[in-house]
C-alpha cells in the first residue's frame, strides 16, 4: 500500500529531500453532507485509522482456513441516488445495509479444539451452518469475535465445512465504502480545478484488520486461503475482484452475479471486490518465461477517463498512466521470478484515503495517480504482488517485509527503465525522506507501535534501505538470487522476519558480516550509525603511501546500538575524481584501518549510496610533515571563517584529541579523538561558518596539552 493520496508527479530529473504529501479524508455525514479535510502523513499515522486494531502479536488460531466461498448482495447499496434538500447526493444508512454468505473450509489443526473463533464486526448473524447442520443457537460477535461450537467428535486433521448468513449493517465508511455519483470529493491540490465521483460506487479496503468488516474469516496475515467471491449488482454495474472472471449471470429481476475466483492462497487483508459502472482497458503481459503464454491485465476506469486525451495533467487519462504496466511487468519478472498469479489488473477509486493498495491480482488505485502520471506509484503497487502478495508478513510485525520491498522496488523499476543513477537517487531521496521524519528518534523497523503502523519514514524509507544494503553487502549476483530463491521457497506464503533472516542464514554462508548482527542492528533496533572519520596520509616506500583511517561511531540514542556492525564503503580522491573504493567492516566503536595506496588521496569520503548513515566529520587532510619543512603554530593566523586553516604540530602519543573552544572557554567543535603514529602533522580546521572571535585550539592525551590561539577576523 502507498499513503499518498494527492501526489505531485515526482520526474525523474529532480528528487527534492522528502515526498511533499497530503492525506485527504472524505468524512461521511449520514444524509446531509461531506466534509472534505486535510491531514498530514504525521496525523495519519498518528492514528487516524490504525488506532483500534485487535492484536499485532503472531498467535496462531487451532485451525487453518483452506477456501472463503463469498456471496455478497450488493443491490441495494447500488440501486437508489438520493438528493437532499440542497442538491446534494448522499447516501444513509439504509443503503448501506446488504446480505451475505460467507462459505469456509477449515481444516483443525490441534487437539482438543472445542470452538473456532473468528473476526467479525458488527454484523447480524443470520444463521450458521456447520457441516450441513444449522445451529440451534446462533450466535453473534462479541467484541469482534464470533464464537462457534464445535462438534466433540471433531478431531485434529478434520475438514469441516462452515457457512456464515450475515447481514452488514454498519454506517462507517471502513472496511465497506460506498459513494454517490456527483458526490463532490474535493479541490485538487496546486489547481483550480474540482473532483467528483463519476458513477456511484463500493468498494472494500481491508488493511490491516478491515475485512472482518465486511466478512466473518480469519484475519490475519499468517492464514491465505483460496478464495471465490460473488457479488449481485444492478445491470449496468461491473464487479472487480481477485483471480479470474469465472462467468456473469444475468437475472431476470435486472441484476447481475458476478463470479470471480482466484485460485492462488490470498490473505484476508489482500482479497477484495470492487463494483461501479466502468469501462474495461485490457492488454496482455508475455511471460518472460515463455513469451508464447500471456497473462490477461485488466484495467477497471471510469468512461470518462478512458476517452481522455490530454497529457498535459488538467485531466484523468487511463490510457497515458496504465500503459506502462506490461513493460513493469517484465521488468520485475526479469529481476525477481515470473509473475506468479492468474491475472493483473488495477481498480480506480474515488474517494480514496490511500494512494494504492495491492490487492491480490487487482491494485486499487486512487484516481488522482491518472492525472498526475505516478508511475512510481503504480510500480509499488505491482512489485507488490511478488513482496507482499506473493510472500506476505506473518504479522503485521513483519510489515518492513511488505512496504520496505515494494518501496525499494520503485528504485529498481528506475534502475531498468533508466539506468543506475537513477536507482541511487530515488534511495537518497528515501534516505533523505527517513531523516527528515526523525531519523535516529525513530521507532525500529520490526513491530512499529500499532498506530504508527504504516508510518512512512520506517515502514517505506527506512525498511527501504534494509533491501538496499542488503544488495550492496552481499553483490548483485548472490543477492538477487538469495532473493529469488526465497520467493520460490514462501510462495503463496506468509513469513516472520525471523523466517526471512533464517532463509538468508542458510543460503549465503560467508556474508561479510553475520545476518543475525544485520538484522539485530537494521530491522529489530532503531537509529542508524554517525560516523566520524578521520584519514592521516603519510609516504611509506617505493612510491606508496600508507593512509590511516580511523572510524569512530558517535551516535547515543536511546535504543539505539552503540556500534553498528557494518560494511562501510570508503572513498579516496584525487584532483576530484574517486581513484580508489575500500569496503571496511567496523565492528566496534572506533577502528583503525592501514591501508596502501599507489596515490596520495587529497579527499576522503564515506559513500553514503552504499550504508545508510550520517556523517558528522571528515578529517582527511592530516598529513606527515618533513623535519625540514615543519613550523609549528596555526596558517593563517588571524584568518576568516572562509579560509583553509592548517594547524601544524608535533604528537608524540598514540592516543590524541584536538577540540576547538570559544573565548568563554566553551567547547564548540571535536576535531579529532583518534589514534595517530608519532610525527609532524598538518591538520586542517573546520572553522568556516564560525564567527568573529578569538578561539583556542587544545591538542591533549591523557597526560599532556597545548594550546594554539587562533583568531578570526
Amino acid at each position: 500500500m502507498k499513503l499518498s493520496v494527492w501526489v505531485t508527479f515526482l520526474t525523474l530529473f529532480f528528487f527534492s529531500e522528502t515526498y511533499s504529501k497530503s492525506i485527504y479524508e472524505m468524512i461521511f455525514i449520514d444524509g446531509d453532507k461531506y466534509e472534505f479535510k486535510e491531514f498530514s502523513c504525521n496525523h495519519l499515522h498518528s492514528g487516524l485509522k490504525y488506532d483500534k486494531l485487535l492484536s499485532k502479536d503472531l498467535v496462531r488460531r487451532p485451525y487453518d482456513v483452506l477456501s472463503y466461498n463469498l456471496y455478497m448482495d450488493w443491490v441495494n447499496p447500488l440501486s437508489q441516488d438520493k438528493i437532499n434538500i440542497n442538491g446534494v447526493p448522499y447516501v444513509d444508512s439504509t443503503d448501506r445495509i446488504w446480505k451475505g454468505i460467507n462459505s469456509m473450509k477449515i481444516r483443525i489443526d490441534s487437539f482438543n479444539v472445542e470452538f473456532i473463533e473468528l473476526d467479525a464486526a458488527d454484523f447480524l448473524i443470520n444463521s450458521v451452518t456447520l457441516n450441513s447442520v444449522k445451529l440451534s443457537n446462533t450466535p453473534q460477535p462479541v467484541n469482534n469475535i464470533l464464537k462457534i461450537p464445535l462438534n466433540p467428535n471433531i478431531k485434529v486433521g478434520d475438514t469441516i465445512n462452515l457457512s456464515i448468513e450475515y447481514t452488514y449493517k454498519s454506517n462507517t465508511q471502513d472496511g465497506f465504502f460506498l459513494y454517490p455519483k456527483k458526490m463532490f470529493v474535493g479541490v485538487i491540490p496546486n489547481t483550480n480545478d474540482t473532483a467528483w465521483v463519476e458513477e456511484r460506487i463500493a468498494y472494500t479496503m481491508s488493511q490491516p484488520e478491515s475485512a472482518r468488516k465486511w466478512m466473518p474469516c480469519n484475519d490475519n496475515p499468517y492464514d491465505k486461503a483460496v478464495s471465490t467471491i460473488k457479488v449481485r449488482v444492478p445491470l449496468g454495474f461491473i464487479v472487480a475482484s481477485n483471480g479470474l472472471l469465472q462467468k456473469i449471470d444475468t437475472l431476470t429481476d435486472k441484476t447481475t452475479i458476478y463470479y470471480w475466483a482466484d485460485d492462488a492462497p490470498v490473505a484476508t487483508y489482500l482479497m477484495a471486490a470492487t463494483a461501479s459502472k466502468y469501462v474495461i482497458m485490457k492488454d496482455w503481459y508475455k511471460k518472460v518465461s515463455n513469451p508464447n503464454d500471456s497473462i490477461p491485465i485488466i484495467h477497471f476506469v471510469w468512461d470518462k477517463d478512458f476517452r481522455s486525451t490530454k497529457t498535459d495533467g488538467t485531466e484523468y487519462n487511463a490510457t497515458r498512466a496504465l500503459s506502462t504496466t506490461a513493460r513493469m511487468m517484465e521488468i520485475f519478472s526479469e529481476v525477481y521470478i515470473e509473475y506468479p498469479f492468474s491475472k493483473y489488473g488495477t481498480v480506480i477509486l474515488q474517494p480514496f484515503w490511500a494512494g494504492g493498495m495491492e490487492h491480490q491480482t487487482l491494485s486499487s488505485i486512487n484516481r488522482v495517480w491518472l492525472r498526475t502520471n505516478e508511475q512510481f506509484g503504480l510500480a509499488h503497487e505491482l512489485a507488490h504482488q511478488w513482496i507482499g502478495d506473493l510472500i506476505t508478513c506473518a504479522s503485521w510485525k513483519d510489515i518492513w517485509i511488505n512496504e520496505g520491498g515494494a518501496t525499494w522496488s520503485e528504485a529498481i523499476y528506475a534502475e531498468h527503465s533508466i539506468n543506475k543513477n537513477f536507482y541511487n537517487a530515488l534511495m537518497l531521496n528515501r534516505r533523505a525522506t527517513y531523516f527528515k521524519g526523525g531519523g535516529i528518534a525513530l521507532f525500529r523497523s520490526y513491530n512499529p507501535p500499532m498506530k504508527d503502523l504504516f508510518n512512512y519514514y520506517i515502514t517505506y524509507a527506512k525498511s527501504s534501505w534494509i533491501y538496499h544494503m542488503l544488495r550492496t553487502m552481499l553483490g548483485d549476483e548472490v543477492f538477487f538470487n538469495t532473493l529469488r530463491n526465497l520467493l520460490n521457497e514462501y510462495k503463496y506464503k506468509s513469513l516472520t522476519t525471523e523466517d526471512f533472516k533464517e532463509f538468508f542464514i542458510r543460503s549465503v554462508p560467508n556474508p561479510p558480516i553475520s545476518f543475525d548482527a544485520f538484522f539485530n542492528n537494521w530491522v529489530y533496533s532503531p537509529g542508524h550509525p554517525i560516523f566520524n572519520l578521520i584519514s592521516e596520509t603519510y609516504r611509506k616506500v617505493d612510491n606508496k603511501y600508507l593512509t590511516k583511517i580511523t572510524l569512530n561511531q558517535t551516535q547515543t540514542f536511546s535504543e539505539v546500538p552503540e556500534v553498528f556492525i557494518t560494511p562501510v564503503k570508503v572513498d579516496f580522491y584525487n584532483e576530484g575524481e574517486i581513484k580508489n573504493s575500500e569496503i571496511l567492516v567496523i565492528d566496534s566503536r572506533s577502528k583503525t584501518f592501514d591501508l596502501v595506496l599507489d596515490f596520495l588521496p587529497d579527499s576522503v569520503s564515506i559513500d553514503t549510496t552504499y550504508i545508510l548513515c550520517e556523517v558528522s566529520s571528515v578529517i582527511t587532510n592530516i598529513k606527515e610533515i618533513s623535519d625540514e619543512n615543519f613550523l609549528d603554530g596555526i596558517f593563517p593566523n588571524p584568518a576568516t571563517s572562509n579560509q583553509d586553516v592548517n594547524l601544524r604540530t608535533f604528537i608524540n602519543t598514540d592516543k590524541i584529541q584536538i577540540e576547538i573552544y570559544d573565548a568563554l572557554g566553551r567547547k564548540i567543535k571535536d576535531i579529532i579523538n583518534a589514534d595517530l603514529r608519532n610525527g609532524n602533522y598538518e591538520i586542517n580546521l573546520p572553522v568556516k561558518g564560525l564567527p568573529a572571535g578569538s578561539y583556542k585550539v587544545l591538542v591533549k592525551d591523557n597526560r599532556n596539552y597545548k594550546a594554539y590561539k587562533l583568531i578570526l577576523y
